[in-house]
């Protein structure tokens, strides 16, 4: 794995961490039971916490949301688009489906199409407002 993938990240790793040791915990929690009890943990409460579909989700949502930026910048820096944090992961990953498809052009479009009018007016309003404030600061 590369050193400057985006899921390197202290922060996303620490997700992946968390996500990963509610998914191991749910594994294990048969075998852990009856130390649980012992404790005094509401092993019941627990198990029915982790069984819930939106565990299982969340930990696949957190794997998908680590692997998107790195996996859109390996299809998509050569040809000059990198994800950045206010970018829209929706796009992004229709754009990477489109790719893996081997259709590259309609990834494309896809991207290019994100950036409309509207959407180009307010960064620039942004970076105006930014460039404004630092000019103050000096």
């Amino acid at each position: 794995m590369n050193e400057d993938n985006i899921r390197n990240i202290p922060q996303v790793q620490e997700l992946l961490e968390d996500a990963e040791m509610f998914a191991q915990l749910k594994e294990q929690l048969p075998a852990l039971r009856p130390m649980l009890e012992q404790s005094g943990v509401d092993v019941d409460g627990l198990e029915a916490m982790l069984e819930e579909e939106g565990i299982s989700e969340l930990i696949e949502e957190t794997r998908t949301l680590a692997a998107v930026p790195d996996r859109f910048n390996e299809l998509f820096a050569e040809r000059g688009w990198i994800f950045y944090e206010s970018f829209d992961y929706e796009v992004a990953q229709e754009a990477i489906e489109l790719a893996e498809s081997g259709d590259m052009e309609a990834a494309e479009m896809t991207l290019v199409s994100f950036y409309d009018p509207e959407r180009i007016q307010k960064r620039l309003l942004i970076l105006g407002q930014i460039v404004s404030s630092s000019n103050k600061s000096c």
